[in-house]
């Protein structure tokens, strides 16, 4: 999508906001500051999409994860724009983030005295930033041997749960023993199931299935009481 103002200002004028002009200053105000981020349109509800990195420090490295800030109709009044952490392959959001949920939504401080006078996007992602640095929103999943796209996969739906006893259990076998892991819970499938995790997550049932064939395997609970969304399984799909 073209980023010049005269292209913004034609796609947002063709768009379902309340304000389009402020949208658009605070959009070019953005894009000005952070040029790399991506504007795209939304076709299931017809507002605008921003596809944003955001840079940040780690321990004095220099790290970066992409973010999803979705202006609402109604932008900039009564609520910030929702903004959602979208994890990179092969990392995952960090367990018991202060201000990110497992499902990746945002809520950092600045948003909760969000001002529709005052706040913008440029200070939103500026503060992002600030947060991001305190506390990193991902991490990068490690059991140690390297995975295939399918086990990064099964992988990622345990850590999606916030089942972190189960992902450090699989962190702790040995490499001879993470291969046999893995085995063992394909081996429980049909054979001719292209995408496992995928099935699992849209199976009826699926993931309270797997959640149980991995603790099995593992010797483990299923859940623990410290796993404080975790208090039984009848959320699982």
């Amino acid at each position: 999508m073209a980023s010049s103002s005269s292209s913004l200002s034609v796609i947002i004028h063709g768009l379902a906001y309340e304000n389009k002009n402020l949208l658009h200053k605070h959009v070019t105000e953005a894009l000005a500051r952070f040029p790399e981020i991506h504007p795209k349109v939304e076709t299931n509800t017809n507002l605008l999409e921003l596809v944003v990195p955001v840079d940040y420090c780690n321990h004095g490295k220099k790290c970066r994860d992409f973010v999803r800030i979705c202006p609402l109709a109604s932008y900039p009044k009564d609520i910030p724009p929702p903004v959602r952490v979208d994890c990179q392959y092969g990392s995952a959001i960090t367990p018991g983030h202060t201000n990110i949920a497992s499902s990746g939504f945002v809520v950092i401080p600045y948003m909760n005295k969000w001002d529709e006078d005052k706040s913008s996007l440029v200070s939103l992602i500026s503060h992002l930033q600030a947060e991001f640095t305190r506390e990193p929103p991902t991490f990068v999943i490690d059991v140690g041997v390297p995975l295939s796209q399918e086990q990064m996969g099964l992988v990622e739906i345990v850590l999606d749960y916030r089942l972190m006893h189960l992902y450090y259990g699989i962190c702790n076998l040995t490499s001879e023993k993470t291969s046999a892991f893995f085995e063992e819970v394909a081996g429980r499938y049909p054979k001719d199931v292209a995408d496992l995790a995928d099935y699992i997550r849209t199976s009826k049932g699926g993931v309270k299935n797997y959640i149980n064939i991995v603790a099995e395997i593992l010797g483990l609970p299923p859940k623990t009481r410290f796993t404080v969304d975790v208090g039984n399984l009848h959320f699982l799909p």
